[in-house]
């Protein structure tokens, strides 16, 4: 496997790098297998996959070979641009796995730090993790603190091979006409968008050019910003993000990260929050995402429960500040 950085002449390279062609299916698939379920794939549509995420330049596939170039380590992270921290962004480490023999020789740490320099280079300003209780310690050493607990919907019944649908998020009007959940527009920004993400953590100065830029995103179909609209006087009283992730395991699968969820204060208890996670879970499973996961705080696990959240295996949200 020919790759950035690494030797030609056969030789083993034990440092990672990123994957910049797809060759050698067979082999990331027989990896990948030791992490979760791949399934069953044909060769050409996992390397169109394959192919789709080394091209996006705001996602990275590291790597590690060993003898004859075979893949023995990898690791991916992927950046969701945010509004909030003065429109900032976040990276999301996902599918670390080490082949099973090479394990406790550093290439799992190695990996990491590439990663969270790649988020670095990208302007993130932290990098998130979700992981097993088993596997804390080792993101302890690699700089990582727990920030609270992962939850997941699985939606198996909805899930669609491969490719994602595109999908527009439609408005949905409730409790009685007072409030519209609908997609984030660019005269939000008039109407208290920034405003009330403050009330979840610091927004900053948002230039307008940000602000256009993250619409863009959304009819690239990478991240859904969703709002809701109080009807009589047109403040945003509500928000949420869907983060869609594209994965090479899982049948080429997609994972939609829910982020973001604010209520504005004044009108907490109402059911705003739960509405705009349901209609958040609901864009997830009509985009084909085979499950929802979100990030939250110990306390707010019971919520999410009611909202049709579980914990599972991987329960603990980590994360890695660089500020």
């Amino acid at each position: 496997m020919m790759m950035r950085g690494m030797p030609t002449s056969g030789m083993a390279s034990q440092q990672p790098a990123p994957l910049v062609k797809p060759e050698k299916p067979d082999n990331m698939i027989a990896l990948l297998n030791q992490l979760s379920v791949v399934g069953e794939v044909e060769e050409d549509h996992f390397v169109s996959r394959l192919s789709e995420l080394i091209s996006d330049d705001e996602t990275t596939i590291q790597v590690v070979c060993g003898e004859d170039d075979e893949m023995v380590a990898i690791g991916s992270l992927v950046v969701e641009r945010k509004f909030i921290h003065a429109g900032g962004a976040v990276g999301h480490l996902e599918d670390l796995v080490v082949e099973e023999a090479q394990r406790r020789k550093g290439h799992g740490k190695a990996i990491v730090e590439k990663l969270k320099q790649f988020a670095k280079d990208k302007g993130c300003y932290k990098v998130l993790v979700d992981c097993k209780e088993s596997n804390v310690p080792f993101y302890e050493k690699c700089g990582f603190k727990v920030k609270g607990a992962c939850m997941s919907q699985y939606h198996l019944d909805s899930f669609k091979k491969a490719s994602p649908h595109r999908v527009t998020p439609s408005e949905h009007v409730f409790n009685s006409g007072q409030f519209i959940v609908r997609a984030l527009r660019i005269e939000d920004a008039q109407k208290g968008y920034l405003d009330l993400l403050s009330q979840l953590t610091v927004v900053g100065e948002v230039p307008d050019q940000v602000f256009q830029d993250r619409l863009v995103s959304m009819e690239q179909h990478k991240q859904y910003f969703l709002v809701i609209e109080k009807t009589d006087d047109h403040r945003i009283v509500g928000a949420g993000t869907l983060v869609l992730e594209k994965k090479l395991i899982r049948q080429l699968g997609s994972v939609a990260h829910l982020e973001d969820v604010v209520v504005d204060s004044s009108i907490r208890g109402q059911g705003l929050g739960k509405q705009i996670i349901l209609y958040l879970t609901r864009l997830s499973q009509q985009l084909g995402c085979y499950k929802t996961v979100l990030d939250c705080s110990e306390h707010n696990v019971a919520f999410y429960e009611r909202c049709g959240f579980a914990l599972t295996h991987s329960s603990v949200s980590m994360a890695c500040y660089f500020e």
